[in-house]
């Protein structure tokens, strides 16, 4: 079955650039396009795509507030963030609003259709500039305040999320012996694979223990 998904961004050149992408890819399939953030939200629920593509921020809303709405209206759609803009803030907004991935839109098409393929799967994907816009976000907020540099890389319940893995268990394990729901253990894994700046979970446990973040 072909990958139902929605293209969501105020630039009509890269409106047409994705559509171009993805059409010319033949497991995908572009179920809508919509220049605004308000409309997001209404079309997903219309045309139940399986993952949106959109930029991080419009004249009319952000990404958190898309992604608040679709989780209110119940539609599991995936969320990828293909921006001009992978400023660490961004990233980690973007992050916290529960996107999959977080890309440039100066990435080649390979690149995006890859990520899409993994997020399909899924997993989560962040581009080498997402990444060290995190990466340098986090150094700035300890440099501008120094008290933040004595506070853990990761909060409590991402060393538990953390831990579970290393004992092997799934998200949907984790979800039950946290009692969390799978959604947020996700979300959790997400951050923590930004934060250490690895792509999964085997990755994260070996440098969390190089870091002796766990043991």
């Amino acid at each position: 079955m072909k990958a139902r998904i929605l293209i969501s961004d105020p630039q009509p050149l890269v409106r047409q650039g994705l559509v171009s992408i993805i059409s010319s890819v033949p497991e995908f399939e572009v179920v809508g396009v919509t220049d605004r953030a308000d409309d997001v939200v209404a079309k997903a629920k219309r045309l139940r795509p399986e993952i949106i593509l959109t930029e991080m921020n419009f004249p009319d809303g952000a990404v958190p507030h898309i992604c608040t709405g679709l989780k209110g209206q119940g539609i599991p759609a995936k969320t990828i963030v293909i921006s001009q803009n992978c400023s660490g803030e961004m990233v980690s907004s973007a992050i916290s609003a529960g996107v999959y991935a977080y890309i440039s839109q100066k990435e080649r098409k390979e690149v995006i259709i890859e990520c899409i393929r993994k997020v399909r799967e899924g997993r989560t994907f962040f581009s080498d500039e997402a990444q060290q816009g995190i990466q340098r976000f986090l150094s700035h907020r300890d440099e501008v305040d120094p008290m933040l540099a004595l506070q853990p890389l990761l909060t409590d319940r991402e060393i538990a999320v953390l831990k579970c893995a290393a004992e092997g268990l799934s998200a949907e394990s984790t979800a039950d012996k946290l009692h969390m729901s799978v959604s947020t253990i996700k979300n959790h894994r997400k951050s923590i694979f930004v934060k250490l700046n690895v792509p999964n979970a085997p990755g994260a446990v070996y440098e969390a223990m190089h870091r002796k973040l766990i043991c």
